[in-house]
């Protein structure tokens, strides 16, 4: 009854979430892990908390439902859920289409423009160079260089990123 009962107790909406989110807690250290389909219904959960936590999970079941699901959370509503879902895809070794990623790193949550630019930085740069450089939102390249410089830090690359960042120098920045 362990696991039905902490099943249970993470779909009843009328719990606090607080509740909602240490009951999968609970089954992902102790076991039997939350199914798959399990977590993919919590992320769509109308508390951003049970989302947030079932995104978490998510991170630990790489599959191409997973990687739907937590695709589909890069657009959540909630910041920490936006958060969780780039963390969640590091930790499942999933690269989504960096289109999908690039908004991210001009999010006015730090911590989400942070998640995305480590999983940016897991790509192979040729893969968001181009995209990084003719975006026309400064925050967008300026968070995009920080992934490039991450991921190849030598003296060429480098001086182009100067170049770049002395033209986006140049414009109106907030």
């Amino acid at each position: 009854r362990w696991a039905t009962d902490l099943e249970e107790l993470a779909y009843d909406k009328g719990r606090d979430a607080e509740d909602r989110c240490r009951a999968l807690t609970l089954l992902q250290q102790f076991g039997p892990t939350p199914e798959e389909a399990t977590l993919i219904a919590l992320s769509q959960d109308v508390n951003y908390q049970v989302r947030s936590a079932a995104v978490f999970l998510l991170g630990m079941q790489p599959s191409d439902a997973t990687s739907d699901a937590l695709r589909s959370r890069l657009s959540d509503k909630h910041g920490q859920v936006r958060r969780r879902a780039c963390e969640a895809l590091v930790r499942a070794k999933l690269q989504p289409p960096v289109e999908e990623l690039l908004p991210l790193l001009e999010d006015k949550d730090r911590w989400v423009r942070y998640a995305a630019r480590a999983l940016l930085g897991r790509y192979d740069p040729a893969q968001y160079r181009s995209a990084v450089f003719q975006a026309k939102n400064p925050r967008i390249a300026i968070e995009g260089m920080l992934a490039l410089i991450a991921s190849e830090p030598n003296e060429a690359q480098l001086i182009e990123l100067v170049d770049q960042q002395s033209q986006i120098l140049q414009t109106q920045l907030s």
